[in-house]
């Protein structure tokens, strides 16, 4: 289990919230990285689709990311999902 300041769990309620799946919550480097995930299973084996949500810092704020992708902009996991999903969608569509 990660520990949590204050001001981070305040955030990390918050955004549980707003969001349909849950949140997981990474400690890389003593930094914590938020990813909204869905677990199922297809044929028989389990699935995980995770979506980036930003930077958790320890003043409480997030940091949103900066994705190169369209997929990746996408500001819940089921919106990402449907944009993967659609094989016309590409990064290249940002820019025109």
């Amino acid at each position: 289990m990660v520990e949590l300041l204050p001001a981070q769990k305040e955030t990390l309620e918050k955004i549980k919230k707003e969001h349909k799946y849950p949140i997981g919550v990474a400690k890389i480097n003593n930094a914590l990285y938020l990813y909204e995930v869905k677990s199922e299973i297809v044929d028989g084996k389990p699935k995980s689709t995770t979506l980036y949500l930003g930077k958790l810092e320890k003043d409480g704020t997030l940091k949103l990311p900066r994705h190169k992708k369209r997929h990746n902009d996408a500001k819940t996991l089921e919106e990402a999902i449907k944009i993967r999903q659609n094989p016309k969608n590409n990064h290249m569509e940002l820019y025109s």
